[in-house]
């Protein structure tokens, strides 16, 4: 095994959202966040939003320019305060100290950065005791990545009579020799690797969920994915509540869900 190949024992991630926030000083949950563009009209995502990765290339990201300041509203918190988050839009929210964090492990180009200010209900700016900043990136590491059959797991979300079969990519390596230790996926890349039989055999059943859209994962656009070796320079970082799961242990993040 080539000394730059990674074990896929060593992946993990940082995804916030399979514990409840609300439980969680200063962390929104997403769907408790808006992003726009001005205080003035409509409170809306602007054209940025349209954009998809891997569905326009990087040059196209020209069309859809992420300004370089936007306002995030974030209700049912008096207190913000988190390092990392995952958005709609392809949208990663980071605290400045993140920010540099990614930036002196090289993470210098690929991606579009906006300046976040927080405001309230009203458009009042929200006083935080960090900075906070849009992160869109531009690119897929899909190519660097095999993500292999997929285990299954079915979830009842707590006090509901729904199910969901959830894919966990518990068996994903590094087909190609990198040096890169933090990888950026999207869900099209998901999807796709999905309707393409590689993920699971496409029966009958199967198919039957997909209609139904039964047929669920990590939405990998809201995470980051990285080596053993980054985990271990987070692990030294006083972050606000990372939420970081071994990639081959994501079965236990759902079982405490239920819980």
């Amino acid at each position: 095994m080539s000394k730059h190949t990674v074990n896929n024992k060593n992946f993990y991630l940082w995804y916030e959202e399979f514990v409840d926030n609300a439980k969680i000083k200063g962390l929104p949950h997403s769907t408790n966040i808006i992003i726009y563009d001005s205080v003035k009209g409509d409170r809306v995502p602007g054209t940025w939003s349209l954009y998809i990765p891997n569905n326009h290339d990087n040059s196209s990201s020209d069309k859809y320019p992420l300004p370089a300041e936007l306002y995030m509203e974030i209700s049912g918190r008096d207190k913000v305060s988190f390092d990392f988050l995952g958005w709609a839009h392809n949208l990663m929210l980071v605290s400045e100290s993140m920010l540099e964090f990614l930036q002196d492990l090289g993470m210098l180009d690929g991606y579009d950065v906006s300046k976040l200010m927080v405001v309230n209900r009203k458009l009042k700016v929200k006083e935080t005791e960090k900075k906070y900043f849009a992160l869109r990136f531009l690119y897929s590491d899909i190519q660097l990545i095999d993500l292999n059959r997929a285990d299954t797991l079915d979830v009842h979300p707590i006090q509901t009579s729904v199910w969901y079969r959830y894919l966990l990519f518990k068996n994903m390596c590094i087909k190609k020799d990198t040096d890169k230790h933090l990888f950026v996926l999207n869900d099209l890349d998901i999807l796709k690797y999905i309707h393409s039989g590689d993920a699971l055999p496409l029966t009958e059943d199967v198919h039957i969920l997909m209609r139904e859209h039964k047929i669920r994962f990590v939405p990998f656009s809201k995470t980051l994915i990285f080596t053993e070796k980054i985990k271990n320079l987070l692990d030294k970082r006083n972050f606000v509540t990372p939420r970081i799961y071994a990639m081959a242990e994501l079965h236990k993040a759902f079982e405490l869900q239920e819980k």
